[in-house]
């Protein structure tokens, strides 16, 4: 995705969304880890501006969407153009200087818990799928709709995990170990994203920049199911969590996991929870020792 599509024009209108996004914000379950999203907002610097050495008690990433600039980290120079992801960890002195022509960017600061300092890669290309995600990001909170907030924390909970995967354990030793590859971390979450949609192997390989062979291979290695599975088995969680927790129909829940044909809904939900949606909603209702649910009394079955 070129990044000139990424936000808007106007930048009142950037400035606008980065506040919205942080109105919203709430601290993000990643991992072993609680990323919390400090502060978002563009940064608009033209030639001949210099930030002399200082230090932040946060993390701070730069994406760089325009231009291009000098950069020390610690002892190390890095020179970002626009594409680049530029990430730095609490008291690491680092300055910065726009040369020759104007660079704009977005700042990213925010928190790790536990704390992890050590930064794998400083520099890097943003990922093409951390660019949609924040092209999504922003058009779902300039118009948004049914479900809105479920989506919006679902991306945000992508796009950290893109800084997350570019920092390691508060050690030098830089072969720590991820539960899983980020070509599998990035699908998981993607599908988790897109649960609602149809989605096919292609449309999954092709979001996260990996060939559809290999993804399949290192997905089934890693979590010992096929994407299909997996992806099925998650609809079916959260089909079972909407039957109890909201009184629509079994219609559209079928609809909202992915899977419209609501007799193939039946035959997945029955093969993963050994019972039909009806009944699964009416054994969970029926424990309750206090007036039924209403989706109980007025469970609609089209």
């Amino acid at each position: 995705m070129a990044l000139q599509h990424l936000l808007p024009d106007d930048w009142s209108v950037i400035l606008r969304l980065c506040r919205r996004i942080m109105q919203y914000t709430t601290p993000v379950a990643l991992r072993q880890y609680t990323v919390t999203l400090l502060d978002l907002f563009p940064a608009d610097h033209f030639a001949e501006k210099h930030a002399g050495e200082h230090r932040h008690e946060h993390f701070e990433a730069h994406l760089i969407l325009s231009g291009a600039l000098t950069y020390r980290i610690g002892q190390k120079i890095y020179y970002p153009q626009a594409g680049h992801l530029l990430l730095h960890g609490p008291g690491v002195p680092h300055e910065w200087d726009v040369s020759h022509a104007s660079m704009r960017c977005l700042v990213f600061e925010f928190t790790i818990a536990p704390a992890c300092a050590h930064i794998r890669q400083p520099m890097s290309v943003v990922p093409d799928a951390m660019l949609r995600d924040m092209a999504a990001l922003c058009a779902e909170l300039d118009n948004p709709q049914d479900g809105w907030s479920d989506r919006f924390s679902l991306r945000l909970q992508l796009i950290l995990s893109y800084l997350l995967d570019l920092i390691g354990e508060d050690s030098a030793d830089e072969s720590v170990e991820l539960p899983y590859r980020m070509e599998v971390l990035h699908t998981i979450r993607y599908m988790q994203l897109h649960m609602g949609s149809h989605l096919t192997l292609d449309a999954i390989a092709e979001a996260n920049c990996v060939p559809k062979r290999s993804l399949i291979r290192m997905f089934k290695e890693d979590t010992g199911q096929t994407i299909t599975d997996w992806l099925t088995e998650c609809r079916m969680k959260q089909a079972a969590h909407l039957l109890v927790s909201t009184d629509q129909s079994i219609t559209h829940i079928a609809e909202q996991v992915g899977i419209p044909d609501v007799s193939y809904f039946g035959k997945c939900f029955r093969r993963y929870m050994e019972t039909t949606p009806k009944r699964y909603r009416n054994a969970v209702y029926s424990l309750l020792p206090d007036e039924p649910h209403a989706s109980q009394r007025s469970c609609k079955v089209r």
